[in-house]
């Protein structure tokens, strides 16, 4: 439980849930949401490991949020091994997206500490932290990803710039941000994949990561 409580503390939350039972297991997942054609077009949530999570409470997914990258804290009666599971969502984090830019410019970057970065479901999320004066002016803060888009040898280059907006060091979060793939970048069908290689700023020096994007 204390590290649910420290994730709640650094990340920029949503809530949707009455009071908590400490006694309950609480679960967490990043996932998108999807709308089930066979039930009405009710939503839910596929999770990156492929499970369905459906809301127990309506009004916890808005029609706006179909397509949408979240991450959510849950609980279940269910087993939780199942394909589908139907849970009480504690919190909700629509995730911020990521401006994307096909020709580079003159901006700088703000160095970027970075947490972790991968894909799932056609989405490229990224984890970093932060700092801000307030959770009301880390929503001035940008972040872009540059990239012409060209595949050369099976690799797209790519870059992240951060923009912190000359904000103030006061507080430390965790920020998540994430850019969905499938209508920038084009695998060929030759290929299965293409690797990213994503360059961004540090606090020392520009770096280099590497991530695969398969379809």
């Amino acid at each position: 439980m204390k590290i649910f409580l420290c994730l709640l503390v650094t990340v920029f939350i949503v809530s949707c849930s009455d009071d908590k039972n400490n006694n309950e297991a609480l679960y967490q997942s990043y996932g998108v949401v999807k709308e089930d054609v066979n039930t009405n077009g009710k939503l839910y949530v596929e999770s990156d490991n492929g499970k369905a999570i459906i809301p127990s409470r309506s009004g916890v997914l808005l029609n706006d949020d179909k397509g949408s990258r979240v991450w959510m804290m849950f609980s279940t009666g269910d087993n939780i091994d199942r394909d589908t599971v139907k849970v009480d969502v504690y919190e909700l984090l629509r995730i911020t997206q990521m401006d994307f830019k096909t020709q580079s410019d003159e901006s700088t970057s703000d160095e970027v500490h970075l947490q972790n970065i991968w894909v799932a479901q056609d989405y490229l999320t990224l984890t970093m932290d932060v700092t801000a004066s307030s959770r009301a002016s880390l929503e001035n803060h940008k972040y872009t990803m540059y990239s012409d888009k060209e595949i050369v040898n099976d690799t797209v280059r790519m870059e992240f710039k951060y923009n912190r907006n000359s904000d103030s060091r006061s507080l430390k979060f965790t920020k998540i941000v994430a850019l969905k793939l499938d209508d920038k970048i084009i695998v060929n069908s030759d290929s299965a994949s293409v690797v990213l290689a994503i360059k961004y700023l540090t606090n020392t020096s520009a770096r280099e990561i590497f991530v695969t994007y398969k379809k």
